[in-house]
């Protein structure tokens, strides 16, 4: 990957990387989803655990604190003892999965969380090792592949099976990030937010699909972020799946909601997942799937 001083223009890619070509939307050829259906449904609750006392490190987020930082401490910790069981109950209302992104710290002190989400069938997908420890172009190649391997390796003693998906903590990636989930072993990512659609990456090993991942039908970037109540996220989330249906009568899409459970699973806020879910659902040719199920259909529709 270039510099932000060098500018190089990628010959294989014309960009100034070489992970994935430009795609111009209406030269695509049309995506067929299983059963012709028009929108392909993903949900992702991220569940996380934030340090109480963070580490002085170039990866550390929020910044150092000069005391205990109990108040988002104890905030982000709603999620996991309330919030993301009445978002767990919402969803089974509907019948629908959800695909989980779970970083290592959650899997090694909240193992219910991951029993319940298995046994309902749910995706669980690497999110790092804590969501307070970002991944960043300061780390070297080795110290990278560290974090992306004890993430992996979390998941998989705590569901029993690797995962396939990758979402990074804060979406923050180096100039190798993509390469290096690759060599792990994963076979798809969320922490590009460029499309409608997935699309393949050009990787040294492996195969690597990015599957679309959302910062607008995000509650904590439209509700904590941008200072919407949710009951705006509540028409947002509507407004963009209507027109993703429309579309997808030519051309199968992806709609993803992204969640966080110390957020959407607030008192004030869970009534308004309800009312997007029950809205989506009554439509038909809706596919409820999991980002690996995502990937590999589009494989399968667009063989390399």
């Amino acid at each position: 990957m270039s510099t932000a001083t060098q500018r190089t223009l990628f010959p294989s890619t014309r960009m100034d990387h070489e992970w994935f070509s430009f795609s111009a939307f209406p030269e695509r050829k049309p995506l067929r989803w299983p059963n012709n259906a028009r929108v392909a449904l993903w949900i992702v609750p991220a569940l996380e655990f934030l340090d109480l006392i963070p580490p002085d490190s170039p990866s550390q987020w929020p910044p150092p604190q000069a005391a205990l930082d109990v108040r988002t401490w104890s905030h982000r910790d709603y999620g996991n003892r309330v919030g993301f069981w009445r978002v767990m109950e919402t969803l089974d209302k509907y019948g629908l999965r959800a695909t989980a992104a779970v970083d290592a710290a959650v899997c090694e002190r909240y193992p219910d969380i991951v029993e319940e989400s298995l046994k309902r069938g749910w995706e669980i997908m690497a999110h790092g090792e804590l969501t307070s420890r970002m991944v960043t172009s300061k780390m070297s190649a080795d110290e990278e592949r560290a974090v992306i391997a004890r993430s992996r390796d979390a998941v998989a003693k705590a569901t029993g099976s690797t995962p396939t998906g990758w979402l990074a903590p804060q979406l923050g990636e180096s100039a190798n990030t993509p390469g290096l989930i690759a060599e792990a072993g994963f076979t798809y990512t969320a922490d590009w937010c460029n499309d409608d659609q997935p699309y393949r990456m050009h990787v040294p090993r492996g195969r690597l699909t990015a599957v679309p991942y959302s910062i607008e039908v995000n509650d904590l970037a439209v509700i904590f972020q941008q200072n919407h109540p949710a009951w705006e996220w509540l028409q947002i989330g509507r407004d963009h799946f209507d027109h993703l249906y429309a579309e997808g009568a030519a051309t199968g899409m992806v709609m993803c909601i992204a969640l966080h459970p110390y957020c959407i699973g607030q008192p004030l806020r869970i009534k308004y997942l309800d009312e997007l879910l029950a809205h989506i659902t009554s439509h038909a040719g809706v596919w409820n799937a999991t980002g690996n199920e995502i990937a590999e259909s589009y494989n399968t529709d667009n063989p390399a």
